[in-house]
């Protein structure tokens, strides 16, 4: 069985019995890509949509992953993918932000793979 005493609220607190479904697609964001393991995930709004980020490290690599997702106000995925690769899980938050917010406002030339 899947734990859910995850660090959703920024506080290692389990999460409360009653979950709005706006939140659902966050909830199975957790579940699918943390397999129940402990997982700092950053929550922001911008611009009506929610942004789920989360950094992952790599152990072959070395280096940490930032990944995204973003929901719309109904709970439902619209977009998700992958910062570049960096050294630090700080920066693999702010880059995953960053690229997030980049797609909202639809400036691809800030995601990356976007030819130069």
């Amino acid at each position: 069985m899947l734990n859910l005493s995850v660090n959703f609220w920024g506080n290692n607190q389990p999460l409360p019995s009653l979950i709005k479904p706006q939140y659902l697609a966050i909830l199975r964001y957790i579940a699918i890509f943390n397999n129940g393991e402990q997982m700092n995930v950053d929550n922001a709004d911008y611009k009506g949509y929610r942004i789920v980020a989360s950094a992952e490290h790599d152990d072959t690599a070395g280096l940490w992953n930032g990944r995204y997702r973003i929901v719309d106000k109904e709970g439902i995925v619209v977009y998700e993918s992958f910062a570049m690769p960096v050294d630090e899980e700080s920066k693999a938050l702010e880059a995953a932000h960053a690229e997030a917010k980049a797609w909202i406002d639809s400036d691809t030339a800030k995601l990356s793979g976007s030819p130069d």
